[in-house]
């Protein structure tokens, strides 16, 4: 494929990973990239994606402890913190953090 179609192909998938708001569909656009991503050398893969896999995993981890949502039910009420507030964990956060670190993961690995 030429660079021009691939390039409009993969920003449109990084749009798609924009406007999704479904776990399994932002999943599967998530693992299609890194099997696109593996076909690259061997000596620039591995930084590439687990780069991008990295910050996606940060975003899922440490998102839901400094968000409150104040919505779904409640998993986890920690202490409350001078800056950041009250540490709790909901399953509202924990979805929300997913989606958002699929869609970082998307985009980070379609560019």
């Amino acid at each position: 494929m030429s660079p021009g179609p691939a390039t409009a192909l993969l920003a449109a998938v990084a749009t798609a990973g924009f406007l999704v708001d479904r776990i399994w569909a932002l999943a599967a656009m998530t693992v299609i990239l890194v099997v696109v991503c593996m076909r690259s050398p061997v000596e620039r893969r591995w930084l590439y994606i687990s780069g991008a896999l990295f910050s996606a995993l940060g975003v899922i981890v440490i998102s839901p402890l400094t968000w409150s949502s104040g919505g779904g039910t409640l998993l986890w009420e920690g202490p409350t913190l001078p800056v950041i507030g009250p540490l709790d964990l909901s399953t509202d956060e924990i979805q929300i953090a997913v989606v958002n670190g699929l869609r970082l993961a998307v985009v980070a690995l379609a560019f």
